[in-house]
């Protein structure tokens, strides 16, 4: 019907079936999309692209690497992850 396809036009952000979401989810997800949506300029590479900017200016020898197999998580004296090994 009409009303259903009003109430479940942002499913696809649900992460469920419009049937399994509550109506509190379809309510907040209404209410962030009342002002408009964005996209960043540049395209999605574009958030990327400032993360491992990000990433480079709190450690110049930082590496930042795309599906890379992952060997093992360093931690650090208080058990807190501090990085990765990789292949």
């Amino acid at each position: 019907t009409q009303a259903a396809g009003c109430l479940t036009y942002l499913y696809g952000d649900y992460g469920v079936q419009p049937n399994q979401a509550p109506f509190a989810l379809h309510a907040l997800l209404d209410s962030h999309y009342a002002g408009g949506a964005f996209y960043p300029r540049g395209g999605a590479k574009s958030i990327a692209k400032t993360i491992i900017t990000a990433i480079h200016r709190t450690n110049t020898k930082s590496q930042v690497f795309v599906r890379a197999p992952v060997t093992a998580i360093l931690r650090d004296n208080h058990n807190k992850a501090i990085g990765v090994s990789c292949k």
